[in-house]
């Protein structure tokens, strides 16, 4: 296992693509003192540049969920779970047997815990929301009534005074 400032470095050149061969990057890493194989080293920069366009491509999927939903956060919050899903799932399912002794299952599965959590602590937000909004509107059309029938105004005055104060069509 490579020191952390080395792999850095090795992984630095590998994203940046700024060396000329596997050969000549395992002959840089032997002059560090490690020695890798440039078969060794091909195997870990494929896995590095697969990581790298997972990485890419969750943020051009981020990028467009918040491009589209700029104003409401609880589209973005669902959207940006659902992407959190899947890409845990995409893990399961690309594990191997051989593997699973590696991974960590139970941070996956308080991961995913977590993930539940969230969803239902937002959903039941969004409801409470709607609710508190749904009985301001009721009483603001209360009171537009009261105040419209108090100064003898039409009933159609009275809706148009509606429609603007409250953005509801009757």
């Amino acid at each position: 296992m490579l020191p952390e400032e080395l792999r850095k470095e090795l992984d630095r050149r590998l994203a940046e693509k700024s060396f000329p061969g596997y050969a000549k990057l395992s002959r840089w890493l032997a002059e560090q003192g490690y020695a890798i194989s440039a078969n060794g080293l091909a195997a870990y920069g494929k896995r590095f540049d697969l990581r790298l366009e997972q990485v890419r491509l969750a943020t051009e999927q981020a990028r467009a969920i918040v491009e589209s939903a700029p104003d409401d956060s609880n589209q973005i919050n669902e959207a940006l779970q659902r992407l959190i899903q899947q890409r845990l799932f995409e893990i399961l399912v690309a594990v191997e047997a051989r593997d699973l002794k590696h991974l960590n299952l139970s941070a996956l599965a308080r991961t995913v815990a977590d993930l539940g959590r969230a969803w239902v602590t937002q959903k039941k937000w969004l409801e409470e929301t709607r609710v508190r909004l749904a009985e301001k509107v009721t009483a603001a059309d209360a009171k537009v009534s009261a105040v419209a029938r108090s100064a003898g105004l039409t009933p159609e005055t009275e809706d148009r005074i509606r429609r603007a104060l409250l953005e509801i069509q009757v």
